[in-house]
């Protein structure tokens, strides 16, 4: 009886171990497309980007772990969001560049992180958190999943605890972009004439330990498919059949 105890016991807890360990998705190669929540995230680089060329609205920077909105709120906004208008600031919903392809319209969204590239453990970096949220606020107060942020969007963990894994070397550094993430229109249905508000998290399962992380946008909307970014391949977009669910489940991380 003992002995079955013990194994009842080890048997749960792997149920458990396995039922909340996060699903890690892997842009560590160069050109990778996943498909998450009905979300396209595209490792992929521009260069020159960076700051002032490719419309950088979300700055965020601290080691270890780092969370970040973007808002108006300054001289000292919260979490690890680094001030100054030129790189972090509010964004009206219809700022940001869109492209169809397929049938589906998307906005697309770019990030460049700055890791470490001296040492190829260090130039690895998770994106845990990833929330858009719709309002009729320049700056909402924080943080998600509590404050004033509206309607809830898209989120990374809906369904399950999701993260993305980057590596920084395949880029030429800061100032070029990493990733592109393609976000379809529908899930901001009623949203016209609102603003957009981009929340995220890094270094939950690969730390941060090198410069800030920068969210941006193209130079101005393209519908079509060409403009500010790569466009993923047809036959990754076919992943879309398999890939859409509710947008419940909004996590909370906040800084530990």
């Amino acid at each position: 009886m003992q002995y079955l105890r013990l194994a009842v016991l080890l048997s749960f807890l792997a149920l458990c171990s396995y039922t909340f360990a996060d699903t890690m998705y892997d842009l560590t190669t160069p050109g990778a497309t996943v498909t998450i929540n009905g979300a396209i995230f595209q490792q992929g680089s521009i260069q020159p980007s960076g700051t002032g060329q490719f419309n950088s609205f979300l700055r965020i920077h601290a080691k270890g772990t780092e969370y970040g909105y973007n808002t108006d709120e300054f001289p000292h906004p919260p979490l690890d969001i680094q001030p100054g208008h030129t790189w972090t600031h509010s964004v009206l919903l219809s700022a940001v560049p869109m492209f169809t392809f397929n049938g589906v319209t998307y906005y697309q969204f770019m990030l460049d992180i700055n890791e470490d590239q001296g040492n190829p453990n260090d130039s690895l970096l998770s994106l845990d958190v990833l929330q858009f949220f719709t309002g009729t606020k320049p700056s909402p107060e924080c943080c998600p999943p509590g404050g004033d942020f509206g309607a809830a969007r898209y989120s990374l963990d809906a369904g399950s605890n999701n993260y993305v894994l980057l590596d920084s070397s395949l880029s030429h550094g800061s100032g070029s972009s990493d990733m592109f993430v393609y976000v379809p229109v529908s899930f901001f249905a009623g949203s016209q004439g609102q603003y957009l508000y981009l929340y995220s998290g890094f270094g939950e399962n690969n730390k941060s330990d090198g410069g800030f992380e920068e969210w941006g946008m193209g130079e101005s909307n393209v519908v079509g498919g060409g403009g500010g970014g790569s466009v993923p391949e047809p036959a990754s977009l076919m992943l879309l059949s398999s890939g859409l669910f509710g947008l419940g489940g909004i996590v909370r991380r906040m800084k530990r």
